[in-house]
């Protein structure tokens, strides 16, 4: 019995179809479902076999398979995503999308971003936000629109953000690193260029999936366009005002 969730990530609407209701059941208790878009053309199939689950991308019938601990996690959802955006014509290309591994949130109508390796504190920052203004917890998803970056509201998150489609102009990036004194300073370009490139979310890890051009230049005009400065980190937030 087929079975299926409509969701969005960034305004982009999709669906997914499986016939696994064991699957079916999780993804729906613990993640955002897009109430608003129903049958949308652009929809990933995901079976599950006795080896694990075949995923398939029903716009282009290219597919995946991967073992059933993939679902295991909070983090599965993200895995079926890149593999229908690294397998989709369109859409991560055309529509300038980023996933980040960091946390966000919202203040006065711009966001902002932390980046840095687990236990720098990115869920610390955000714990202590009001869940209204969470963004993500540890999937940033990025958007170029015409000339100015975008941070979309991660749907793989419900436990930690109050989700919407609503999109927040990104205003600054901040590098994470643990010291005995909160403070933020300016970084050098080289320390910008290897904060993006080493917490971008592969979205093409999958075989026979190449990281186009495109993305490479997305995420230099990213650090060129943005700003990017250093957090030392003491674990307390009173540096909440001074951005």
């Amino acid at each position: 019995m087929q079975k299926s969730l409509d969701v969005s990530v960034a305004g982009i609407p999709f669906t997914f179809s499986t016939n696994s209701i064991g699957l079916f059941n999780y993804l729906k208790e613990n993640y955002f479902i897009n109430k608003n878009i129903a049958g949308h053309p652009n929809t990933i199939s995901i079976q599950k076999n006795k080896n694990g689950f075949n995923i398939k991308n029903e716009n282009n019938h290219k597919q995946l398979t991967v073992e059933a601990p993939v679902f295991q996690s909070l983090k599965g959802i993200s895995y079926i995503i890149r593999a229908f955006i690294a397998s989709n014509q369109y859409d991560c290309c055309s529509e300038q999308l980023l996933f980040l591994h960091g946390s966000a949130f919202y203040k006065n109508g711009t966001a902002f971003v932390f980046l840095g390796p687990s236990g720098q504190g990115k869920t610390t920052i955000i714990k202590e936000i009001d869940k209204n203004k969470r963004l993500a917890d540890d999937t940033v998803i990025i958007k170029k629109e015409r000339d100015d970056f975008f941070v979309y509201p991660s749907p793989f998150e419900k436990k930690m953000i109050n989700w919407s489609d609503k999109k927040f102009p990104l205003c600054s990036i901040y590098v994470i690193e643990q010291a005995a004194r909160t403070r933020i300073a300016k970084i050098d370009a080289k320390s910008k260029i290897s904060a993006i490139f080493n917490n971008t979310i592969d979205l093409f890890s999958a075989p026979d999936f190449h990281q186009p051009k495109v993305l490479y230049r997305l995420k230099l005009e990213l650090i060129s366009d943005v700003i990017i400065k250093k957090l030392f980190f003491t674990k307390k937030i009173d540096f909440i005002h001074r951005i």
